[in-house]
């Protein structure tokens, strides 16, 4: 029933979500290229601030109130990057579609 869900992807995604086996209460953990999950680049961020907070704690209490800034600044760039990317997409698709048209017969 669910067979199509439990397949991977095909081609390549940046990031892809592992197999949760149906365990309830537990959340799909997300899986980048270089082998590095969430958690642990959570945890990777985390320790090198407390790092930089030892070392140079005004320059830790600075880029903690100011990520979030440019965080919501950053947003607008996000969507414009997405649009792009939906546009030259759709643009790809239409330039295609003749091929995969006569590859059909």
């Amino acid at each position: 029933m669910y067979e199509e869900f439990s397949q991977k992807p095909s081609g390549t995604h940046r990031l892809t979500i592992d197999d949760v086996n149906g365990v309830r209460g537990t959340s799909p953990t997300v899986t980048s290229y270089d082998g590095l999950t969430t958690k642990d680049t959570n945890m990777l961020n985390l320790l090198l601030w407390l790092l930089l907070l030892a070392v140079c704690w005004p320059l830790a209490l600075i880029a903690l109130f100011l990520y979030p800034l440019v965080w919501v600044l950053a947003i607008p760039f996000r969507l414009v990057g997405i649009t792009v990317t939906a546009l030259l997409e759709l643009l790809k698709a239409l330039f295609l579609m003749p091929a995969r048209v006569l590859r059909g017969r």
